[in-house]
């Protein structure tokens, strides 16, 4: 999350906070285990049967790739939580609890948020990803955030507030598609407007289209002009080849 970012979601929190008088905001979670993730993984039908040909080779690296290949390579990468990686995203939950109820939000979190911890070369080799209410975060990521009594104070304090930033983004995520309502209201306060149903795409389209798994539905629009007509829009993702 740029800075950028960071201070358009710290304001849109607080224009939502004034309509919410709340005690506060809680997040319960708790870690999965390598055995555990493969198990949700493996739970995420829709997700496997959302993908093109084309997604599936650029998860895999191979064109020509299969299903099957994907979900096998996929579920190799799940890893197990060090003790050390426990006490911090205790901290980092922690962190985010504090920002959110600092400015009195209370936001609908899912009861319950699963941190999971992969490779991520199932996706690319990302940061982090989610799936309903789980989050997948990126091993190497964590090991360069963690504390290093070999850093100083400050590029440790840069590091922490980073991983905070990408925990803060994926929980985002994770409370929009837990509440449509509040959904709606993010989504009308930069501008678009969220329907109820799905924008159908010709096959030609959706054939190269990348899903995105933090994206659930294409729902939504925007109004932009365009060669001077104010046209409605749909943002999606578009590979360029193979």
């Amino acid at each position: 999350m740029n800075k950028i970012f960071q201070t358009a979601l710290v304001a849109i929190l607080s224009i939502y906070s004034t309509h919410v008088f709340a005690e506060g905001t809680t997040i319960n979670y708790r870690l999965a285990s390598a055995d555990e993730t493969r198990k949700l993984m493996q739970s995420n039908t829709e997700y496997y049967a959302k993908m093109n040909q084309m997604d599936i080779d650029w998860r895999v690296r191979k064109e020509g790739s299969t299903l099957a290949e994907l979900q096998t390579m996929a579920w190799q990468q799940t890893r197990d939580w060090t003790d050390a990686e426990r006490e911090f995203m205790a901290t980092i939950v922690g962190m985010i609890t504090d920002s959110l109820n600092s400015i009195g939000c209370q936001l609908p979190v899912p009861s319950e948020i699963v941190f999971a911890k992969t490779t991520q070369a199932e996706e690319g080799g990302s940061a982090g990803y989610t799936i309903k209410n789980i989050i997948f975060l990126n091993e190497t990521y964590m090991g360069m955030c963690l504390p290093n009594a070999e850093r100083t104070a400050e590029i440790n304090k840069i590091a922490l507030m980073r991983f905070t930033e990408l925990v803060a983004h994926e929980l985002f995520h994770c409370v929009t598609r837990n509440s449509p309502a509040f959904r709606q209201k993010m989504y009308a306060l930069i501008g678009f407007t969220v329907m109820d149903h799905d924008i159908t795409f010709p096959d030609a389209i959706t054939q190269r289209m990348g899903i995105n798994p933090d994206v659930e539905h294409l729902d939504n629009y925007a109004y932009f002009t365009i060669n001077g007509t104010k046209r409605r829009c749909e943002l999606i993702l578009l590979y360029d080849k193979s």
